[in-house]
């Protein structure tokens, strides 16, 4: 639960400091590591769409896309309804202790803050490898509730919305191979 804090931390500082890329291809950024800066040594790009996460003990690594700022205007996190939201990735390589997953930032009562992270993780998906939104067989875990695809809790939660940026995320030793990685 530290690396989810400090990861979050992390992002909220990233769009804090204005760190937005209007007009730029959509391409992935990397965070990761054990101690600040976090600057994701251990998180290769591969491509576009593709990214290889080591991790040591104790250590993190985490990718989200560029795209994903691009509505940040004026100190105002982009925010999307929940039943509009497609995320997916396919992961191969390490499988551990929730790792890999998306980890996605909910407003509940849409005041404008990130209240908790709905999580869909490799796991969940009945390891199969490919963790999605739309995928009937991905569970998704948001505060104390447990629902069995994104549809389930879209249709329990209508009117929350993703508040920010999404990111995939391994927070485990090992080597996660992240693939096809589409975030809209």
């Amino acid at each position: 639960m530290k690396l989810l804090t400090r990861t979050a931390v992390g992002f909220a500082a990233l769009i804090a400091a204005g760190s937005i890329w209007a007009g730029e291809p959509q391409s992935l950024q990397k965070e990761g590591g054990t101690a600040p800066p976090y600057a994701g040594d251990n998180v290769t790009i591969t491509s576009g769409n593709s990214a290889t996460i080591v991790n040591g003990a104790n250590e993190y690594g985490a990718v989200y896309t560029k795209a994903n700022l691009i509505k940040y205007v004026k100190n105002k996190l982009p925010s999307t309804p929940i039943g509009k939201v497609s995320l997916s990735f396919v992961a191969s390589g390490t499988v551990a202790g929730g790792a890999p997953r998306f980890s996605i930032p909910i407003d509940s009562n849409l005041d404008g803050t990130v209240d908790a992270y709905a999580f869909i993780d490799v796991n969940s998906c009945n390891g199969a490898g490919f963790v999605s939104t739309t995928s009937a067989t991905c569970k998704v875990y948001y505060t104390s509730e447990v629902f069995d695809n994104w549809a389930a809790f879209v249709a329990a939660h209508p009117k929350y919305e993703m508040l920010g940026v999404p990111f995939i995320i391994a927070d485990q030793p090992g080597t996660y191979v992240i693939t096809s990685i589409d975030v809209k």
